[in-house]
């Protein structure tokens, strides 16, 4: 359920996330083959309970940290692809992903907010 007056629920935005961070690493650190409707990144099974929802993220943090801190500083000055196979500097890509997550939190919080009627 979403939040009133609003289209999509904490889960919607948590399964985007989630999907984002795979299909970002997917291009910046992979072969660059899979697209937003793939079943690896179009999961919607991992984000049915909290707990599942959460692993999934985590895992998909934990990949895209492990490609980062393997980087030097010349790396992040290297063009990478991003999701629309655009190539960009490793460190933009870095910062978008970022923002990516600062973005949406703020996004849930407020759904949040507006379910519980204390947005202030």
């Amino acid at each position: 359920m979403g939040p009133p007056g609003g289209r999509r629920s904490i889960r919607d935005i948590v399964q985007h996330i989630g999907a984002a961070k795979f299909i970002y690493h997917h291009y910046a650190f992979g072969d660059a083959t899979l697209h937003w409707d793939d079943p690896q990144v179009d999961r919607w099974d991992v984000v049915e309970t909290i707990p599942s929802a959460v692993d999934w993220l985590r895992e998909n943090h934990s990949r895209l940290r492990e490609s980062i801190s393997a980087l030097n500083d010349a790396d992040l000055l290297q063009p990478r692809l991003n999701f629309r196979r655009q190539p960009k500097e490793t460190r933009w890509l870095i910062a978008t992903m970022i923002e990516h997550d600062l973005y949406h939190a703020g996004e849930i919080n407020h759904t949040r907010c507006l379910h519980q009627q204390d947005d202030e």
